[in-house]
């Protein structure tokens, strides 16, 4: 959810309008994030609240969103799903 203003509020009706389990919400007005930096930070907006993602590196902010998604998705097959911290850096 690329917005300007009201970042959250906007990620959070999205969430219920389109009927998904999880939005990833970043402010694109930021000059320190988004387009045309290395850097980028984001909300995670699901049905339980919203986790503040912090600026950082765009490969990093992807990790922390694809960890969520697999935990989701874990819960959500029932299987086990181990997240760790350390990546590959391939």
């Amino acid at each position: 959810s690329a917005e300007t203003t009201d970042v959250v509020e906007r990620a959070a009706a999205k969430l219920s309008r389109k009927r998904v389990d999880l939005v990833v919400a970043n402010d694109v007005s930021r000059e320190d994030a988004g387009f045309d930096v290395d850097s980028n930070a984001a909300v995670l907006v699901d049905a339980a609240g919203r986790t503040e993602l912090p600026l950082q590196s765009k490969r990093e902010l992807a990790k922390r969103i694809v960890d969520r998604v697999a935990v989701r998705l874990g819960a959500v097959v029932g299987g086990a799903v181990e997240v760790t911290e350390a990546h590959d850096e391939a």
